[in-house]
């Protein structure tokens, strides 16, 4: 719907659309690679002259053993809980940011 809007609102304004993970949001529009954004994570906030406005927040889901530690806490496991442990991140299309 928010293609179509803008298409209506914008008719000669060509629209192309790129998938990144994680940081590569970050990376495309620091490189030029990208004018605007949808889901980027706020890892990178601070500093580097780009505006942004929050529009929603995206729920995370884990992915845990049955045998891990943190599947015997009750839900909803609290950040700080989470962060006892270390995470593995299956993709981040950043090239040029860490």
């Amino acid at each position: 719907r928010l293609l179509q809007v803008l298409r209506e609102h914008f008719p000669t304004c060509q629209i192309a659309i790129t998938t990144e993970v994680y940081n590569g949001v970050w990376d495309s529009l620091i490189n030029n690679q990208a004018d605007i954004a949808i889901g980027a994570p706020d890892t990178l906030l601070a500093g580097g002259g780009i505006d942004y406005i929050e529009i929603g927040m995206i729920r995370w889901l884990f992915a845990i053993s049955p045998a891990h530690p943190l599947a015997f806490i009750p839900e909803p496991i609290s950040e700080s809980q989470l962060r006892l442990y270390p995470n593995i991140m299956v993709e981040d299309t950043a090239n040029t940011i860490n």
